[in-house]
């Protein structure tokens, strides 16, 4: 797990690049999570020098390998049993691996949790329905949408 300060450049960036997107189809979150996504990517093009190429079955490029970067937004360090996620609806991307992010809800710190080759995560993962409540919580949250799960001690280190 890799721990990085966001920087006025990647924040203001963000900001930017969330605002011209707006609202995307199928948002878990109705466009709320759009700046921790967007610092997950920059960051992660940051931290790898790799390009941003704007297509839509990855975030970055590096070395003809292609990463979907996925973030979620979180209230402090991550933990090794905590999930990474990636929606039903976001299965039929093409990419070679999808990498992991949380960005801290005030935007000051983010980890980079690791990789998981494509189809690798869809054989490990666990499906969780819509509705349901996650076996994990201690506070009885429900999955927003169905989706594939897989612990961050599972994710290979970049």
């Amino acid at each position: 797990m890799i721990e990085l300060q966001i920087s006025d450049k990647i924040l203001t960036e963000a900001k930017s690049r969330a605002t011209k997107l707006g609202k995307l189809n199928n948002s878990i979150t109705e466009g709320a999570g759009n700046i921790a996504g967007y610092i997950g990517q920059l960051l992660v093009a940051e931290y790898l020098n790799a390009e941003e190429p704007d297509d839509y079955n990855f975030d970055v490029k590096k070395d003809n390998t292609t990463y979907e970067v996925k973030t979620k937004r979180c209230t402090s360090r991550p933990r090794r049993e905590y999930d990474c996620s990636v929606s039903d609806f976001n299965t039929k991307q093409n990419c070679d691996y999808y990498l992991f992010v949380r960005v801290l809800e005030d935007f000051s710190k983010a980890w980079i949790l690791g990789k998981k080759k494509k189809a690798d995560y869809f054989n490990e993962a666990r499906f969780c329905q819509k509705g349901k409540v996650d076996e994990k919580s201690t506070f009885g949250w429900k999955f927003k949408a169905d989706c594939y799960n897989l612990s961050i001690s599972e994710l290979e280190s970049l």
